[in-house]
Formats: C-alpha cells, sequence, structure tokens
C-alpha cells in the first residue's frame, strides 16, 4: 500500500484502527532510501541553500526551516526534479562562488533559487513567522474589519480644496 497524506490522516483519525497499520508505514518508511544525495551533494546543497536564505531578523535558514528534506521528497515524488537538482549541483560544482553560478548561468542558477524558494516558503512554520494564514477554498476567507469612519473626520472638517463644476 503506498501511503499517501490522505490515507496517513484517515487512518490516524480512526483511532483503534491505526495499530496494525503502524507496522505497515514502518516497513514502507524503513524500506524508503534514506537521502537521496550523497553527502557531497547535500552539503553543497546545504551551503547553497543558506546562502540564498540565511537565518536572521527571527527567520531560520532555508535548512533550518527544513528545506533540504522538503526538497528530497519532492525528488522522490518526482523524478525529473531529482535530475534536475542532481544537474544543477553538478553545475553548482564548476563553479567557485553562488555569485559567480548566478553570473555565469543564470538559467540554472534561477531553477535552483526557485527550488530553495519553494522549499522554504511552503513550511506552515515559515507562515506563522510571516503571518501567513492559509484559507482553505472551500470555506469563508478572512473578513475585513469594519470601516473606522473616525479615521475621515479630520478630512472632513478642512474646507473644500476644489471648484464645484
Amino acid at each position: 500500500m503506498k501511503w499517501t497524506r490522505r490515507k496517513f490522516l484517515e487512518a490516524s483519525a480512526a483511532g483503534p484502527l491505526l495499530a496494525p497499520l503502524t507496522a505497515e508505514l514502518v516497513t514502507t518508511i524503513e524500506a524508503a532510501p534514506r537521502s537521496l544525495l550523497n553527502e557531497d551533494e547535500r552539503s553543497a546543497l546545504r551551503t547553497a541553500m543558506d546562502e540564498i536564505i540565511p537565518a536572521g531578523d527571527g527567520m531560520p535558514s532555508a535548512t533550518e526551516a527544513g528545506g533540504i528534506e522538503y526538497l528530497e521528497r519532492v525528488m522522490r515524488q518526482e523524478p525529473e526534479v531529482a535530475e534536475n537538482t542532481r544537474a544543477l549541483l553538478a553545475e553548482l560544482k564548476v563553479h567557485r562562488t553562488l555569485g559567480e553560478f548566478e553570473a555565469k548561468a543564470a538559467p540554472e542558477f534561477a531553477r535552483l533559487r526557485d527550488f530553495v524558494y519553494e522549499a522554504y516558503y511552503t513550511q506552515p512554520e515559515i507562515w506563522k513567522l510571516l503571518g501567513y494564514h492559509n484559507y482553505p477554498t472551500d470555506h469563508a476567507g478572512p473578513h475585513m474589519p469594519p470601516f473606522d469612519e473616525t479615521i475621515l473626520s479630520e478630512v472632513r472638517r478642512k474646507p473644500k480644496f476644489y471648484r464645484e463644476a
């Protein structure tokens, strides 16, 4: 059985039914490869990610937010992303710095940057730190507070700065 997020949530909501499924889930997780990247690739990716999105001002770096783990999950699901990421890391190795990579291979750098942004800004932890609230499309979203008429009181007291037509 291939576990999807939905299946896992349905199974966990079932409570007592979860126990028999746990063994299968653990077996599935253990059978999954630990890392799709070798240690050199992980190190290069870690360095690049944290250079593109460093920690600061109370925000975690890209790798502190789980960027590598996210990207590896996507790589497992999308073989094209795995091939693309490995090619980008090989290209990055050719250049001495990330700045040089950006200057000499702009389209490839843009792809790497986009992967890093996706890995960072799709994290619910980052949403909270940014003050972003995700509203499902099948429910009512946020409501604006009622307009405060007192904001206009000073403007209404001023004389007209225009002529009636």
